[in-house]
């Protein structure tokens, strides 16, 4: 092919009516990208703000729901108000570990926990019995 052939081929190729349409669709596929991306960043967006309200609530029902728990367990301030009470003019008498181990002879015993919150646990059973005791 002659150089002026090439040069003829370039020309159509190149011509302004050819580049227009090109630049008309690459045109166009830019803009459908950029929506997509905007469509998908909205979308994210929207449902992290959606999430959120929804985590707070979970997490706000999840402690109610465990606040009562809490309430029942030992060494709160109702379990040692009623130590307290128990303690005073109400017949109870405190008897130590010894003692309340030679109330049961020849039995396989332990207390177990936290002193003051300690339970007696009978070992020679299949079904452990507890007792607390104070």
């Amino acid at each position: 092919m002659r150089r002026s052939e090439q040069e003829q081929l370039l020309n159509d190729i190149l011509a302004e009516r050819d580049l227009s349409h090109l630049r008309e669709i690459t045109l166009q596929s830019g803009l459908l990208a950029l929506q997509a991306h905007r469509k998908r960043r909205r979308a994210r967006r929207t449902l992290v703000l959606a999430a959120v309200p929804f985590l707070l609530g979970s997490v706000f029902l999840i402690d109610w729901r465990i606040r009562p728990m809490r309430g029942s367990a030992p060494g709160t301030a109702a379990t040692a108000a009623g130590a307290l009470l128990q303690k005073e003019d109400s017949g109870v008498k405190i008897i130590s570990d010894d003692e309340l181990f030679a109330l049961f002879p020849n039995r396989s015993l332990a207390l177990v926990g936290k002193p003051g919150h300690q339970e007696l646990v009978f070992l020679d059973q299949g079904g452990s019995s507890v007792t607390s005791t104070q």
